[in-house]
């Protein structure tokens, strides 16, 4: 049959491998409550601290992370982080955070100490912030400089931050739809340090995120405003390829009724001169019939119909009373197609057959079908 392909942009979180959207630059992406592959490089990140627990949240599978639960990358899968920079964080926050804690991104060596490289995201109570280090020494953004007030208790957010020529840009979008956006001006560039490690949660300081990371990803550019705010709005739709369906067209669904007489024999229409209009009602009608007294055969025909392209699900209804034999004949010109004889009762009945496949493979052409009535 005939195949078409189609793209679909995701909506929801991808189970499973999926290609990741090339055009962000993606070198980092993690969906924790999944796996620990890391879907831009291919790498494992590391169970380090704890057994996280995974949860599904509002946005799918996530992985729930506090002081003493995270999963990191190995050093060999420090991210090749540029000058300029971008990540985004899905998932949940939750009450009980500490302050200056990081919910995700990319983080220094454990050693917590110069030479620095950081672009994470980091929380208090109520508000969330953009933290990185710009000039690979003991220089970090500001926090508060740039914190958005989320609230307190449960909360379903999709959270972006770029950094780029000396400024930082920071959006949150709630469940609600609401989005907060800051911006603030930084000096400096992005630093790189081959002992960065790219992280879930918060691996340095023991300080308690309370979230359920559904995703978290780093790029090595800063995307621009309208990337944000697209990812923002769907980012299962940005950050990985669409799906690409394969549709096989389907048989066409056909019903035909008969619209003329061949031949009418001896047998009679209930009102009017022809048989056809007694047989091709929409909705059963038992004062709307022909009929015979005798042996005798009438054929009516019925409207055009397309080839559905399979031999199966031909079916014919018809509803009759009588005393006597009736044969009913599918027919294709003067070719007998199949068959059928029921046993009729003194009260109308809905009679009904199906075609085998090897009958229905023998019509070749749906234009010229008819129904043939044999009274004996």
């Amino acid at each position: 049959m005939p195949q078409q392909a189609f793209k679909r942009t995701r909506t929801r979180q991808p189970q499973g491998a999926v290609r990741v959207n090339p055009r962000l630059n993606l070198v980092g992406l993690v969906l924790p409550g999944q796996s620990r592959v890391d879907r831009a490089s291919g790498l494992s990140l590391s169970l380090v601290g704890g057994t996280p627990t995974a949860t599904v949240g509002a946005y799918g599978p996530a992985l729930l992370c506090d002081s003493a639960e995270y999963i990191a990358a190995t050093a060999t899968n420090a991210q090749r982080l540029t000058t300029e920079g971008s990540i985004v964080w899905v998932g949940e926050l939750f009450s009980g955070a500490s302050d200056d804690a990081s919910i995700g991104g990319i983080t220094h060596n454990d050693n917590n100490a110069p030479p620095y490289t950081t672009l994470e995201i980091k929380r208090s109570t109520s508000n969330l912030y953009l933290a990185f280090s710009y000039d690979n020494g003991a220089n970090f953004s500001t926090p508060g400089t740039n914190a958005l007030a989320v609230g307190t208790g449960t909360i379903s957010i999709v959270v972006v931050g770029t950094y780029k020529s000396g400024q930082q840009r920071f959006y949150v979008r709630l469940s609600s739809g609401a989005v907060l956006s800051a911006t603030s001006a930084l000096t400096g560039s992005m630093a790189s340090s081959a002992t960065a490690q790219f992280s879930v949660g918060e691996r340095l300081n023991a300080r308690n995120p309370q979230c359920a990371a559904a995703a978290v990803g780093v790029a090595n550019r800063a995307w621009s405003d309208s990337e944000c705010r697209a990812i923002l709005a769907n980012a299962w739709g940005q950050l990985f390829a669409p799906r690409t369906l394969v549709l096989t067209s389907a048989a066409t669904v056909q019903l035909l009724r008969p619209v003329s007489d061949v031949s009418a024999g001896a047998w009679t229409p209930s009102s009017g001169l022809t048989l056809a209009p007694m047989l091709n009602e929409a909705v059963a009608n038992d004062t709307s019939f022909i009929t015979v007294n005798s042996a005798s055969t009438s054929e009516v025909a019925f409207g055009t119909g397309l080839s559905p392209g399979v031999t199966t699900g031909h079916t014919i209804r018809f509803r009759a009373q009588g005393s006597g034999g009736l044969t009913v004949r599918l027919m294709q010109g003067a070719t007998v197609i199949s068959s059928f004889s029921p046993t009729l009762t003194t009260a109308y009945a809905l009679y009904t057959w199906t075609l085998s496949g090897a009958e229905a493979a023998t019509i070749s052409n749906y234009a010229d079908l008819r129904l043939r009535f044999t009274s004996t």
